[in-house]
């Protein structure tokens, strides 16, 4: 079931929820800018785990995979190329790739239940505390 609004009255503006809102649409329609075969968005500041344990490291990501048969049997092929450098220190993709969407779907979907519930959440929590909540569960996600 998909919620269409929700009914508990704020006592103060939700400036924070609507500055998240702002924020992640920002950076979503800027991600759907990216043009072909330019680093993606997702790829300069998105969290790749290997960067932010091992920052030193060269990271490579998948560019195409395929079957194909050997001696052996079927095999999975895996073509690599490195990653676009960080947009940031790797440390702060952990923050900045709380921003960053996978789809219209994924899009809609967090900025949909952001403005149903965060402004409730942000009314009981006030501004800051509610700032703090949002970028700590985002990180532990």
């Amino acid at each position: 079931m998909i919620p269409l609004r929700d009914s508990i009255q704020t006592r103060r503006t939700p400036f924070v929820n609507y500055l998240l809102i702002s924020i992640c649409s920002v950076v979503f329609f800027l991600q759907l800018q990216t043009p072909e075969g330019a680093p993606t968005l997702v790829e300069r500041f998105g969290m790749i785990p290997a960067r932010v344990t091992e920052p030193g490291r060269p990271v490579e990501i998948p560019v195409s995979a395929e079957l194909i048969q050997t001696p052996r049997g079927i095999e999975r092929v895996v073509e690599m190329r490195p990653a676009a450098p960080s947009g940031v220190p790797p440390v702060f993709t952990l923050l900045t790739c709380i921003f960053l969407h996978g789809g219209w779907m994924h899009f809609l979907g967090n900025m949909w239940f952001l403005h149903i519930f965060g402004d409730n959440v942000e009314d009981r929590y006030g501004h800051f505390g509610y700032l703090l909540i949002y970028l700590t569960c985002g990180v532990a996600a």
